[in-house]
């Protein structure tokens, strides 16, 4: 029994982009350890300042010194304010309707 010799066979298109692409794995690498390295190196650039607290990375606003929102607690305030918002709404419904029953009895 003789062995089958196989050939890979791939698009164009892969073959191109995996030639383009072939470097992207040391430089993800360079800059991941950079950052590993020193964490606070040229964050300047991206205006805000980063702070360790309690063992986690917090990003602030350099100019006010407040805490910049996780994409999690900018979802969780967006949902209290909309939380919020739909009970202030209820209850300036509540109240205009007490309104016209008081104006409609008197």
């Amino acid at each position: 029994m003789s062995k089958k010799k196989y050939e890979a066979v791939f698009e164009e298109r892969f073959v191109r982009n995996l030639r383009r692409y072939a470097g992207i794995r040391q430089r993800v690498k360079r800059r991941s350890d950079r950052v590993i390295t020193d964490p606070y190196a040229n964050t300047s650039e991206l205006k805000i300042e980063l702070r360790l607290e309690h063992g986690q990375l917090g990003l602030y606003d350099p100019k006010t010194g407040k805490k910049l929102l996780t994409y999690e607690e900018a979802q969780d305030a967006l949902q209290a304010e909309q939380g919020a918002r739909r009970a202030a709404e209820a209850e300036a419904a509540r109240l205009r309707e007490e309104l016209a029953r008081l104006k409609g009895s008197g």
